[in-house]
């Protein structure tokens, strides 16, 4: 079982931007359980895509070109 510390540790490492491959590496923990446990948590678990760029961007930034 994993302790509270360790949840928030991961909640909070994900959302700043942190893999789930780096997290479970850095703090030895199973990738698939650290899925659930921000799947528990409602935290949406980023697409392969996000997580390989290098830059973040808006997708859903519009602008006018005249």
């Amino acid at each position: 079982m994993i302790k509270i510390v360790n949840k928030n540790e991961i909640i909070t490492k994900y959302i700043n931007g942190v893999s789930i491959r780096s997290i479970s590496k850095e703090l030895h923990i199973n990738r698939k359980k650290i899925s659930k446990i921000l799947k528990e948590n409602n935290i949406e678990i980023r697409k392969q895509e996000q997580t390989s760029r290098i830059y973040n961007c808006n997708e859903n930034f519009r602008y006018n070109i005249y």
